[in-house]
């Protein structure tokens, strides 16, 4: 599906990412890396492939609209540093794309973690 916003075109996909046309930018929301083995650990049941589909997902979305960035608009991890940490670096070495992570509530990880990667970490960002 696709939708304008004030001259500015976006792709919306099943996976629930948005793929902004001017900007070649993969906009993704709410990931909660983490959130899954956090519900196992407490008796949720969650299978454990579930985390890998994450991962799959994001993967899908890149080789669908192969981004120049990629921007994590918030809660891109659920909690403190956890096992799914290492996934993302792995995730992350794989990526061609700038990837840009806008903080939110839930992203308690010191920012030294994500730009040690080369991710950006911003409060807030303005494109224009």
């Amino acid at each position: 599906m696709k939708i304008n916003i004030q001259h500015n075109h976006f792709q919306l996909a099943c996976s629930g990412v948005s793929y902004w046309e001017e900007q070649k930018t993969l906009l993704v929301a709410d990931v909660h890396l983490g959130k899954i083995s956090h519900f196992r650990k407490y008796g949720s049941a969650v299978p454990q492939t579930a985390v890998q589909t994450n991962f799959d997902r994001l993967d899908q979305a890149v080789v669908q609209f192969q981004p120049l960035k990629i921007i994590f608009l918030g809660d891109l991890f659920h909690s403190a540093l956890n096992a799914e940490w290492n996934l993302f670096e792995n995730w992350f070495q794989n990526q061609k794309a700038e990837v840009i992570l806008i903080a939110g509530n839930h992203d308690i990880i010191a920012p030294w973690h994500y730009e040690k990667l080369g991710v950006k970490v911003f409060q807030e960002l303005q494109i224009v």
